[in-house]
């Protein structure tokens, strides 16, 4: 096991530009991205989060300076920037990344907005200096997505990593590990220890074969608190899990007046850190079970590529309406298209490849290629879609042969 790395920092505030620190970190916070006013966006509060990457490679809040607050009320920080300095013990390894953001916050204590500065390591003997303007988040309305934990444990806003406050317990336990550092680290297990691989989720960590870089769907009301179902990014790597808010507008698909899926999943990011797509999982009432056959051709030899089988062999189905009500052609693959060895999704007229989102009827299941080195090798596979307001659980069953009859994906309700 390698031992922690002290990383311990004290903080200064610069109120009249200050003095020079031998070695030490200085971030400027310098108004909005844009060029806005602070206080026209009602910035009232900064929350300064520093980190640093644990040996388990997720990132650790580090104390006394993580969560310094300071009063920025009526202080427009496009006109007068605040500068925050952050320098370190004797025990701290400056070679080691130091990640910092400010957290901005208005009147009500709603999080509006975030500065970051990134993570880079400290120069002996010098005080640099780095500047930021805060991002403003699209969604701050009534009950809008909680990234803070209540008593600041973990901090998770899109694009940025996710940090823990290293206490093993509470929020800090959805921090993870990396997947390496997991299997030869002790001290790096799960909670509780023995806990499976959270595969496929968007946590900021990369599980088994679980895809980087991916979209998955997410539903959110627009200004005129219209419900629509639109995608987002989801990085899973360097701590990173979301890459960005669910920001939805006219052009997206639009859901009816009585659908529960936007509420389902604004309930689902309350939790900091959560698993949004498998709470949403849960949270379906009405279930339905599709069964497929996906007939292969099995001559193929080492290293091809599998395919269908030949003479008008397809991967492509149309899915039998499980739904009910007003939207039942609108489906959604839950957890994306890249699901290995499978890359699969919805048909949509003029659009090349498998999509996350189908709103025409039928729907319509495509596979477009399975990454296995052989036929033998092809595994059956198991996957939930979302169609109208039900939770449906498709199953795929390989079959390694091409018989008469029996050479295309066939899908049927169970």
């Amino acid at each position: 096991m390698r031992a922690p790395r002290a990383c311990l920092l004290a903080v200064v505030v610069l109120a009249f530009g200050g003095c020079k620190r031998e070695t030490g970190l200085i971030v400027e916070v310098k108004g909005t991205l844009g060029g806005g006013s602070t206080t026209e966006a009602g910035i009232t509060k900064l929350d300064f989060v520093v980190a640093h990457p644990s040996w388990c490679e997720r990132w650790v809040g580090v104390a006394p300076a993580n969560h310094t607050t300071r009063d920025v009320t009526g202080r427009d920080l496009s006109k007068k920037p605040y500068d925050f300095e952050i320098t370190p013990s004797l025990t701290t390894d400056l070679s080691e990344q130091v990640y910092v953001a400010a957290l901005a916050y208005d009147g009500n204590g709603t999080l509006v907005g975030e500065a970051s500065f990134d993570a880079h390591p400290l120069a002996a003997g010098e005080v640099l200096k780095r500047s930021a303007e805060i991002f403003q988040f699209h969604d701050t309305k009534p009950g809008a997505p909680q990234y803070v934990a209540a008593d600041g444990a973990c901090v998770c806003t899109p694009g940025e990593p996710w940090i823990g406050n290293g206490s093993g317990s509470a929020c800090d336990t959805r921090v993870l590990t990396s997947f390496d550092r997991l299997i030869d680290t002790a001290g790096c297990e799960l909670t509780p220890k023995g806990a499976a691989p959270p595969v496929p989720v968007c946590d900021g960590q990369q599980f088994l074969d679980e895809p980087a870089d991916r979209a998955l769907p997410c539903w959110n009301t627009d200004a005129q608190g219209v419900c629509r179902m639109a995608t987002r990014g989801c990085a899973d790597h360097n701590g990173i899990a979301y890459t960005e808010e669910c920001n939805v507008d006219g052009g997206d698909t639009m859901l009816p007046p009585d659908t529960a899926l936007c509420t389902r999943y604004r309930t689902c990011q309350q939790t900091a850190c959560g698993d949004v797509v498998g709470c949403v999982r849960a949270m379906f009432t009405q279930r339905a079970n599709i069964k497929c056959t996906l007939p292969i051709d099995p001559t193929t030899g080492p290293g091809q590529a599998i395919r269908p089988c030949p003479n008008g062999g397809s991967w492509t189905a149309q899915l039998a309406t499980t739904a009910t009500g007003g939207n039942t052609c609108l489906a959604a693959m839950l957890d994306g298209v890249d699901q290995p060895p499978y890359v699969m999704g919805l048909a949509v007229a003029g659009k090349t490849g498998p999509q996350v989102l189908a709103s025409a009827c039928p729907n319509t299941l495509v596979v477009q290629k399975i990454d296995a080195p052989y036929p033998d090798a092809v595994p059956n596979k198991e996957f939930d879609l979302v169609s109208g307001e039900h939770l449906v659980h498709v199953s795929i069953n390989v079959v390694r042969a091409c018989a008469d009859g029996a050479t295309t994906l066939v899908c049927s309700a169970m």
